[in-house]
């Protein structure tokens, strides 16, 4: 099984090298970790959506990331991408040739966007993730494993931070 993955294209995905020359790399399962759109709403959603029915591959699984914001209602999101044949998957898994997939789209504060939560919070989210899953799909990052945030000064932030979650990284230390 060989697995395609992006995340945070921000409805640029158009412009990923080699769309229009269909010379996407092989793959069997397309993954997206969520950030799909820049400003969260349906229009851009289903624009992203037509991008990734016409994929070239068997299973396209995505998650939300904290730009999506008009999936956190949660209403109709799953019939929404089940209809070009995409799986949307939230605090839920699907087995697929025996490979149990779990996608969670929570993340820490940051800006104020979609599916920001406390750590507190995300403690009991991430909870849910069962000990066996064997590929987790999760916009956030558990803390110092790929976490490092560049400086946003903007932000107020002038040097590189570790963003990860610390509850996340504990659940993926249950899993190993």
């Amino acid at each position: 099984m060989r697995l395609v993955v992006t995340s945070d294209t921000h409805g640029q995905h158009w412009l990923i090298d080699g769309y229009y020359k269909n010379q996407f790399p092989f793959g069997n399962i397309f993954i997206h970790v969520g950030d799909m759109t820049k400003r969260g709403n349906w229009q851009d959603m289903a624009n992203f959506r037509m991008w990734c029915s016409n994929l070239p591959y068997k299973y396209k699984i995505c998650i939300a990331g904290n730009h999506d914001r008009c999936l956190e209602s949660r209403k109709n999101a799953k019939r929404f991408f089940s209809e070009m044949g995409i799986i949307y998957l939230d605090e839920e898994e699907i087995i697929i040739d025996c490979v149990k997939f779990y996608g969670t789209p929570w993340s820490l504060p940051f800006n104020d966007w979609a599916f920001n939560r406390k750590e507190e919070e995300l403690r009991y989210r991430f909870s849910k993730i069962p000990k066996d899953t064997d590929v987790l799909i999760s916009h956030c990052p558990p803390k110092y494993i790929l976490d490092l945030a560049p400086p946003l000064p903007h932000l107020g932030r002038y040097e590189p931070e570790n963003a990860g979650s610390v509850s996340l990284r504990e659940r993926v230390e249950i899993i190993k």
